[in-house]
């Protein structure tokens, strides 16, 4: 759903990607306790370059992530918005 919206809209024609999310996924709230959404909310805010937002969205996935090698890869990832 994510690339459809970005393959849509064009990522530079996006202001904040958790607008356009938000307008996709009325019930937003019920997604903040999995990892994935943050992973994917963090993607998207890198690929608008918004580097704070970015960056507590991979946070917040770390905090929920259990398996290590996706702890790994968030970590990778959270390392790119420094």
């Amino acid at each position: 759903m994510i690339a459809t919206l970005t393959g849509i809209f064009g990522v530079e024609h996006l202001t904040l990607a958790e607008d356009v999310v938000q307008k996709a996924i009325p019930n937003l709230k019920s997604l903040e306790s999995y990892y994935l959404f943050h992973a994917v909310m963090g993607d998207l805010e890198l690929q608008l370059n918004h580097l704070p937002i970015t960056a507590a969205h991979f946070q917040r996935a770390l905090q929920l992530v259990e398996m290590p090698p996706e702890r790994k890869f968030l970590e990778k990832r959270l390392q790119a918005c420094e």
